[in-house]
């Protein structure tokens, strides 16, 4: 069966969930298509994006509009300068990693690792399996083995490849690698216990 007919009926499946008030609410699960997480939101809505990546209401003027910029036209023409001179080549950057960051964003953006998302969700049934909530409007998919420790064994065994100039080839051996995959190092988490789980990793 085709990936894009499998999402398409899980995301018509509906679900009932109690909201805060405890009325039993129909709801159905949708991916966003920005961050690619998991959303149950009303039956009745439309909205292809989670409440994170839709918080700012059309319409409505941004925070720093009608502001002053702080800086003299001859330092945002340095700036601009700068920023030119850094993005003509990414090696010029202070954070340049050999390419890795842009790497990782595309096999986290994948199709592939979406439905990865997708199916850690189902198998806990959208239940936050930290604190057991239901009632979340968002879901995320906790990789318990980090992301980051995958790509790293994973680069390590490609290491024939450079992750800058053999970006693609790379891209296309990691939807084979079975550890990015696999849905026993993921469980569902709520965004709260998501960001806790988060700032207690850079604490350590």
């Amino acid at each position: 069966m085709e990936k894009s007919t499998s999402i398409k009926i899980r995301m018509e499946t509906a679900y009932k969930i109690r909201d805060n008030g405890g009325t039993l609410r129909s709801k159905v699960f949708r991916v966003c298509k920005v961050c690619g997480n998991g959303a149950l939101i009303s039956k009745d809505n439309y909205r292809d994006t989670c409440s994170k990546c839709s918080r700012h209401p059309k319409g409505v003027a941004t925070w720093n509009k009608g502001l002053k910029n702080p800086y003299s036209k001859k330092t945002i023409k340095k700036m601009s300068e700068s920023a030119k001179i850094r993005l003509s080549n990414p090696k010029n950057h202070w954070n340049w990693q050999g390419g890795k960051t842009s790497l990782y964003d595309k096999i986290r953006n994948s199709n592939e690792n979406k439905e990865w998302k997708l199916e850690v969700m189902q198998r806990d049934n959208f239940i936050c399996q930290d604190c057991g909530s239901n009632i979340s409007n968002t879901f995320e998919a906790h990789h318990k083995k980090t992301f980051s420790k995958i790509l790293k064994e994973f680069l390590n065994f490609y290491n024939q490849f450079s992750p800058l100039e053999d970006k693609e080839t790379l891209v296309r051996l990691s939807f084979s690698w079975k550890d990015f995959w696999d849905i026993n190092n993921g469980k569902t988490l709520c965004e709260k216990c998501h960001k806790l789980i988060r700032h207690n990793k850079v604490g350590e």
